[in-house]
């Protein structure tokens, strides 16, 4: 196995990071929304939630 210069390693390791992040975005942009929605300066804050 041949030693890996410090670029690839870091580029490896984007890419690991980029197969977590990528799959969720949607799930990241609702979360956005919603807490946009229900915090105290919101559209909707609602003390009974």
């Amino acid at each position: 196995m041949e030693n890996k210069s410090a670029r690839a390693k870091v580029q490896a390791f984007g890419g690991f990071l980029t197969a977590m992040v990528i799959p969720n975005i949607g799930a990241f942009i609702a979360w956005g929304f919603i807490t946009a929605l229900f915090i105290p300066t919101g559209w909707l804050p609602n003390e009974h939630f």
